[in-house]
């Protein structure tokens, strides 16, 4: 591979195609992975030597505050740290964790050790470690998170929330599980999944899902795919304006006080796509014209006031 586009590719500087054959070359062969890393570190090098007074704080919040491309650009560069560490030495090391935090209003995506691949939506947190070890390959969630899982049938992979576990074998599935709501939402697209916590289990199969309702599982049928296109950077809703305001609560990590009865009464289904980028104003600003409702944003206490 040449130098050159690999360094293109830590810029954030190549296209979709290109970045996933790079990819898929690092991953071929542990001595593209080496000769990656010696790439890599360079480049994270001359990033971090800037003779500033800055420097030290800008280490210590580097997850929040870099571009989304470098958000992922570091994730595999930590994870492929320590699988090249783990190639080299014999003696087991000490697993180290990861936390990837996702700014509000932005999305990114990683490749774990095993080679699965993991996006989280704004306002998300993951923690996973450097590489797997035991009999499970956990991770631990808050927020939402769309899995696409490497079939170990040896080592599950499990994805603990702060209300339910998610196992999965080999499988794609999305998960909504922001800690400080109560909203609860795992869908499967491919595979097998097994969704429970002391109280209950759930088997899902493709094209499944399963929600939360008054502190049951309720499982249904998949009918909406494109509330997966958030991956993409685009929020698609199908449901009412409420559940559109909690979710963009989420998604923009900022409190929406609602004030119109007519609002809260309204349960017809609204369809509508937004692209995250345009930010949570101009979605708003879309809603007023079907809902008929006025709202002022306090960026102070961050809330805004519908009235």
């Amino acid at each position: 591979m040449n130098e050159h586009i690999l360094q293109l590719y830590l810029q954030g500087k190549v296209s979709p195609e290109e970045s996933k054959r790079i990819t898929e070359w690092i991953e071929s062969n542990p001595k593209n992975l080496e000769y990656y890393q010696t790439i890599a570190r360079l480049y994270e090098a001359t990033l971090w030597n800037e003779p500033t007074a800055k420097t030290k704080s800008r280490k210590n919040t580097i997850i929040r505050k870099i571009s989304f491309e470098f958000i992922k650009i570091a994730s595999v560069l930590v994870i492929g740290f320590f699988i090249y560490k783990l190639l080299l030495n014999d003696a087991s090391p000490i697993v180290d964790y990861q936390i990837l935090n996702v700014p509000s209003g932005q999305t990114a995506n990683i490749i774990l050790s095993d080679g699965s691949k993991v996006w989280l939506n704004a306002g998300s947190t993951l923690k996973f470690p450097s590489y797997f070890t035991g009999k499970e390959r956990n991770v631990i969630l808050d927020g939402e998170g769309f899995f696409d899982v490497i079939s170990n049938k040896e080592n599950p992979f499990v994805v603990t929330t702060s209300k339910y576990q998610i196992k999965a074998l080999g499988t794609s599935f999305n998960v909504v599980a922001y800690n400080d709501s109560q909203l609860f939402e795992t869908a499967l697209v491919t595979g097998i999944l097994e969704v429970k916590n002391e109280n209950q289990e759930v088997i899902l199969s493709p094209e499944q899902q399963v929600s939360l309702h008054d502190g049951l599982l309720i499982k249904s049928k998949i009918t909406d795919h494109n509330r997966f296109l958030w991956r993409e950077g685009i929020l698609s809703f199908d449901t009412s304006i409420n559940d559109i305001l909690d979710k963009l609560q989420l998604y923009f990590d900022i409190k929406i006080e609602n004030k119109r009865s007519h609002l809260l009464d309204n349960t017809r289904h609204c369809t509508a796509k937004f692209r995250t980028r345009d930010g949570l104003e101009h979605i708003l600003k879309s809603l007023q014209f079907t809902y008929h409702f006025n709202f002022t944003i306090d960026r102070v206490n961050n809330i805004v006031f519908i009235n």
